[in-house]
């Protein structure tokens, strides 16, 4: 889970002691750009918002590490430019961001150890990307404001905060689908991603 405004990444881990997936380590972001609010556009510098995947990962990057994450997703294509909604977007070593995840040298390195482990064993490695921790005041705040300026995103965030709920309510990443519109629906935690 990446948090935009808390500028964090959390590695989730399933824990059979605990019998749900639980955070193992937390990555600061080394940078970031944009504001609040989803990718709509190639150039508009956001990090995008919503749910996502590995799709390929990249020893060979010019930020030491990279992890493509399949943006954009069916979500972003109905919503977003239909010309050109972006593309190429990454988690990734360095500080620099033009809509990517930084999280240093360091970090990258671990990630990429677990992604890589989680990959060999067969399992997809989701990602979800939410513009702040939804339950804490200062979020619903900041929201507010961009709400404010973009009404649009208020039913954005609503559809995405259903998804967050599920999450961390039963600590395994829901099942996610995309309707025409662009909106999530979401089935039971851990059935996948179509």
């Amino acid at each position: 889970m990446a948090f935009k405004r808390e500028r964090t990444l959390e590695l989730l881990g399933f824990s059979p002691r605990a019998g749900r997936y639980v955070p193992i380590a937390s990555f600061p972001f080394t940078g970031s750009s944009g504001d609040l609010g989803p990718k709509r556009r190639s150039w508009d510098h956001q990090i995008p918002e919503g749910f996502y995947r590995i799709s390929a990962v990249n020893p060979a990057s010019l930020y030491h590490l990279s992890l493509e994450i399949d943006y954009p997703n069916a979500s972003d294509r109905a919503l977003g430019d239909s010309r050109d909604p972006g593309s190429e977007i990454f988690i990734h070593g360095d500080a620099v961001s033009d809509g990517c995840i930084p999280i240093g040298d360091r970090a990258i390195e671990q990630l990429f150890l677990a992604v890589l482990d989680s990959r060999s064993a067969g399992h997809e490695v989701p990602v979800a990307v939410f513009p702040c921790r939804f339950e804490r005041p200062e979020c619903r705040a900041a929201l507010r404001r961009q709400e404010a300026r973009r009404p649009a995103l208020a039913a954005f965030w609503s559809n995405l905060e259903r998804g967050y709920e599920i999450l961390v309510r039963s600590g395994a990443p829901p099942g996610v689908s995309v309707d025409s519109r662009g909106r999530y629906a979401f089935a039971a935690a851990g059935a996948g991603m179509q």
